[in-house]
């Protein structure tokens, strides 16, 4: 985090074995009506995933995965 110096963690728990980058870019990102139109630019979104092998849920089966996404706040000088 450029603006406040914040470390910004995202553990792949279980169940996924990628990450996925990725940006809604300009016609998607009008489409978020939480995401002002020309924010786009500013950032990526930054999610675990199971991209390289797929994964398949056959009827009646279970299957689960995790993340986990920690703000962390800069460690500040001692006085």
């Amino acid at each position: 985090d450029g603006v406040m110096g914040r470390t910004i963690v995202i553990t792949k728990d279980s169940g996924f074995p990628d990450a996925v980058v990725w940006n809604p870019w300009v016609s998607k990102a009008r489409a978020l009506s939480d995401l002002p139109d020309a924010s786009f630019r500013r950032f990526v979104c930054v999610e675990v995933g199971a991209v390289r092998k797929p994964v398949t849920v056959r009827a009646g089966a279970e299957w689960e995965g995790a993340q986990t996404l920690c703000v962390k706040r800069p460690k500040l000088p001692p006085e």
